[in-house]
Parts: structure tokens; C-alpha cells; sequence
């Protein structure tokens, strides 16, 4: 049992961070079940690995959702006012092809 929470720890922990973070989220992550009293402590910490990496994973999505609800509201803002003459459209559009290349980058 404790061997398949750490391998689905580590898959969970790969597939959200790469490079060294994860390495050293990993290495920390086996340090301490390593140091852990029992299987069950261990079994524990895991699971928190687990759960944690779930939750940063839907906070980085609803970050991104709010990004992308921000963007639409400024494009409506600007849109709004192009129609009642309060802003030119090409300085809009420029704007929002700024912003889009910024997210895309």
C-alpha cells in the first residue's frame, strides 16, 4: 500500500510541477516518509502530498479562469466604449492584441 501511494504521489507531484522544484518537492516528500515512525505515518503524509497537489492544481485553474474573466471584461469595457464613442476601436484592438500576445507568451 505505501508503495503505491508513493509512486502516485510522485506521479501526481510530475505532472503538476517539472524540472528541479519537483525534484526537490520529491526528494523532501521521501525524506520524510522515510522518517516516518509507521507505515500508517507514512501512509499519512502521502496522502497529504496527494491532496495538496490537488488543491494547488484547481487553485492554478480558477487563477487562470479569473485571468481569462478579467480579459473578457476589459474587451467588453472596450468594446462598450468604442460604441458610444468614448475610445477609438484601433487603440482597443491594439490593446487586446497586446494583451492576447502576453498570455500567449
Amino acid at each position: 500500500r505505501l508503495a503505491s501511494l508513493y509512486r502516485e504521489a510522485r506521479g501526481v507531484v510530475a505532472s503538476r510541477l517539472s524540472g528541479a522544484a519537483a525534484e526537490k518537492l520529491l526528494e523532501a516528500v521521501r525524506r520524510d516518509v522515510e522518517s516516518s515512525a509507521t507505515v500508517a505515518e507514512a501512509s499519512a503524509k502521502l496522502v497529504a502530498v496527494i491532496a495538496a497537489s490537488d488543491r494547488v492544481s484547481r487553485l492554478a485553474e480558477s487563477m487562470e479562469a479569473l485571468e481569462r474573466i478579467e480579459a473578457e471584461k476589459r474587451r467588453i469595457a472596450e468594446r462598450v466604449a468604442s460604441l458610444f464613442g468614448l475610445e477609438q476601436p484601433p487603440a482597443a484592438s491594439q490593446r487586446a492584441e497586446a494583451e492576447a500576445g502576453a498570455h500567449a507568451a
